[in-house]
């Protein structure tokens, strides 16, 4: 999820809402577990990143250019494991299909 509203505004938000180039994006963890009030778990790791951090054009500073490519690299680690969940659960909905395939047509 790449927004905090909640999943069903989510695709609302899209249509009414374009980012300015410097507005935060949150990433959520897509493995955490949903939130709960007695969870004693740490919080989820959240990534805030600007469209700008992301397009922006050459730093000088080598300090300031390593801290952007470690959280380039975890952006990167981010959309592979979206990836991987999106992959999952549409293996998921295709064992669902065929299952009920198999049950309406025997």
């Amino acid at each position: 999820m790449l927004h905090n509203q909640p999943h069903h505004q989510a695709a609302e938000s899209h249509m009414h809402h374009i980012p300015s180039h410097n507005s935060m994006t949150k990433l959520i963890d897509v493995e955490s577990p949903p939130l709960r009030p007695t969870a004693a778990a740490p919080p989820t790791e959240v990534i805030h990143i600007s469209l700008a951090e992301i397009t922006g054009g050459y730093i000088y500073d080598p300090i300031k250019c390593q801290q952007r490519s470690q959280r380039m690299v975890r952006v990167q680690a981010y959309l592979d494991r979206c990836n991987e969940k999106h992959n999952q659960l549409m293996n998921q909905v295709a064992n669902v299909r065929l299952y009920y395939k198999q049950i309406m047509y025997s």
